[in-house]
């Protein structure tokens, strides 16, 4: 039935799809939403999961089940969630790449699941909007913040399971009232707001000097700055270890996933699932920028 239905449509508006931007518009919405839930029944997705259809690329998968070529495959929504989630091997727009299932599984969830508008216009960057409250709400509850400390590898528990029982860290560098005191916030026109560089008045003077003339980026991975150190001071960074039952119980693991490999090799190694993981999901690198303009959305020619 959907079929016919959807055959129908695409017959009877064919001819005047290019002629009306608005129609086109409708079309592929209606297109893709009848396409979709074609293929979730021809392809057992309220039986099995989405994860079902996790075997084909998401621009395949429309292919599949029919969806208008010319119209709806490529369109701009479906574009726009590859953009999203840079869904693209090695960053190469001519090599799309992402399961069906966890696409279709986020459309559905943007398109149904949100009260209110979906998107909204910040007011300031994102750390300065999300993470600075987050931030000063636990710092009021007496969470413990330390700064400056970069993860080097996580230990599993020497009984052969999956627990992690130690994290190794290096601190990177020394703040002048210790690391429990360090303010990372700065006041730009009343709201408190991440600076894009550390605040050196804070970091010992020596350090922070070395820092500013290197110019080191402490959030890198492939930072310099440890042979910088070196260097200068004759000596290596200091390292720390954390141990379970001493220093945490638990371990929010909020790195990148192309992070575990280097990071949690030896849980990796016990890990079949990480190892697969480790050697078949891909991340892209990369790099944004912001337009600032000083004429609204009509004055540059939207409607």
């Amino acid at each position: 039935a959907l079929r016919g239905r959807r055959g129908w449509l695409s017959d009877t508006l064919q001819q005047r799809l290019d002629a009306s931007d608005t129609l086109r518009r409708l079309y592929i919405c209606i297109d893709l939403a009848a396409t979709s839930l074609i293929g979730m029944i021809e392809d057992g997705v309220f039986v099995h999961g989405f994860e079902a259809i996790n075997d084909i690329d998401f621009y395949d998968w429309l292919a599949k089940h029919g969806a208008n070529p010319r119209y709806t495959v490529h369109s701009a929504p479906v574009r726009g969630f590859y953009d999203l989630v840079f869904a693209y091997e090695d960053g190469c727009f001519d090599c799309p790449n992402i399961e069906a299932g966890t696409m279709l599984r986020g459309m559905l969830k943007v398109g149904t699941a949100y009260h209110g508008a979906m998107m909204w216009k910040m007011q300031a960057g994102m750390g300065d909007t999300v993470f600075t409250p987050l931030y000063q709400v636990l710092k009021a509850r007496g969470v413990t913040f330390k700064f400056f400390h970069k993860v080097e590898e996580l230990l599993p528990a020497a009984d052969g399971s999956m627990t992690v029982d130690a994290i190794r860290l290096t601190r990177q560098v020394d703040v002048t009232r210790g690391p429990d005191h360090y303010d990372p916030l700065v006041d730009v026109q009343g709201l408190a707001c991440w600076p894009s560089t550390p605040n050196y008045a804070q970091i010992v003077p020596e350090q922070a000097a070395l820092l500013q003339q290197g110019q080191v980026n402490l959030e890198s991975n492939w930072s310099d700055w440890p042979e910088l150190y070196a260097q200068r001071f004759g000596r290596p960074l200091p390292q720390l270890t954390l141990r379970r039952g001493e220093d945490f119980d638990l371990v929010v693991f909020g790195i990148s996933v192309d992070g575990v490999a280097q990071l949690c090799p030896k849980l990796v190694e016990r890990s079949p699932a990480l190892q697969t993981m480790t050697r078949t999901v891909k991340t892209v690198a990369t790099q944004s920028y912001q337009v600032w303009l000083n004429q609204d959305l009509r004055q540059t020619g939207w409607s």
